[in-house]
């Protein structure tokens, strides 16, 4: 979904909050053991072929997983670094916020709390050392994630709040 702006940070039961990484828009297209990382253009992000090999040696060999997420650079602490990832410095991971297929099902049109189970599923079997990841969900809570995203000054954050209403 595309960003929207709210005068100021918010908490509601009825809403699921996520992280918002710095990185490149991505789907990963898993079929077969291989895997293609794909922009929101549709042209194939070529630069990245270590990572979507790693990706498809991740998930085992399918008829067909689509994950929507974003391609990121971690620094040390855990924080995205987007000049890494600009400059193809460091290990980029993928980040998986959606699952829109998988196994020949259409996911598209399911809600998002049966989505996020089926993307928990493809990939809890990972380890931490995987660059294949899950973007986790902060049910309802929307001012703590906003208030700990200023604290880290990551994007989204405080600076770009400014006179811009809040992101989320």
């Amino acid at each position: 979904m595309p960003l929207q702006t709210r005068p100021s940070p918010f908490d509601d039961a009825n809403w699921i909050f996520q992280l918002k990484l710095d990185g490149f828009r991505a789907l990963a297209l898993i079929e077969h053991g291989h895997c293609q990382l794909i922009s929101r253009n549709g042209n194939q992000f070529a630069s990245f072929s270590a990572l979507a090999d790693h990706i498809a040696a991740s998930i085992p060999a399918t008829d067909q997983i689509v994950l929507d997420g974003e391609i990121v650079c971690m620094d040390p602490q855990g924080r995205p670094r987007f000049k890494d990832l600009l400059f193809h410095r460091g290990d980029p991971c993928f980040f998986a916020f959606d699952v829109l297929i998988s196994h020949g099902r259409d996911w598209w049109t399911e809600q998002l709390i049966d989505r996020d189970q089926e993307l928990r599923r493809l990939l809890r079997r990972l380890g931490t050392e995987s660059r294949l990841k899950y973007v986790d969900r902060i049910d309802g809570r929307g001012t703590a994630l906003f208030y700990k995203v200023c604290e880290l000054d990551l994007e989204g954050g405080c600076s770009e709040a400014q006179g811009r209403g809040v992101r989320h």
